[in-house]
């Protein structure tokens, strides 16, 4: 039976920044680390995203792909950017329009930086675009830009309290898609 309460949608998911000069440490989130229980939160969504063949796409600086991203993400999906909004100087805004993108999951790093200004283009753009904190990174607790940011994700898009739920979300999505 075809699903008529959610509209047709085709979900991708946008990982930003996890390489590079960033690294693993701990569970706290400090100087560029990475919390390892929000890293592996991330990769449960690319392994359902690659199990549904929903589109996976990173941007990174430098040529430096966290690990856990190789068997997720094609090569040619993956961005050089220059600048902390991923669709600026890239043709990332072209490939989601040729995969029919309709909804954007950004999750990665930085909160307030990278992660922020991608997901402001990708509002102005129309994008109907998930969020949780619960999937992105920050430097430090004591960052004042992180209330703004997180303002914006709670009031300019579908934001989750956590990354299950968004993952529930991104099902819901995904299976309404293929009826």
């Amino acid at each position: 039976m075809k699903n008529t309460l959610l509209p047709k949608s085709k979900v991708a998911v946008l990982v930003i920044d996890l390489g590079g000069s960033n690294r693993i440490v701990g569970d706290n989130t400090y100087d560029g680390g990475f919390n390892l229980r929000k890293l592996a939160k991330i990769e449960l969504l690319l392994q359902y995203a690659q199990v549904q063949s929903l589109p996976c796409y990173a941007t990174e600086y430098q040529f430096s792909t966290i690990e856990m991203l190789i068997p997720y993400i094609p090569r040619e999906n993956i961005f050089q950017k220059s600048d902390w909004d991923a669709f600026k100087w890239t043709n990332l805004a072209s490939r989601l329009r040729e995969s029919h993108v309709t909804h954007l999951v950004p999750v990665g790093f930085n909160l307030d930086a990278c992660v922020l200004a991608t997901t402001r283009t990708a509002v102005r753009l129309d994008y109907s675009v998930l969020t949780s904190a619960d999937l992105m990174f920050t430097g430090g607790d004591c960052n004042p830009y992180g209330i703004e940011a997180m303002n914006f994700y709670k009031t300019k898009t579908r934001y989750f309290d956590s990354g299950e739920q968004l993952l529930e979300a991104v099902k819901l999505l995904s299976e309404a898609e293929r009826n």
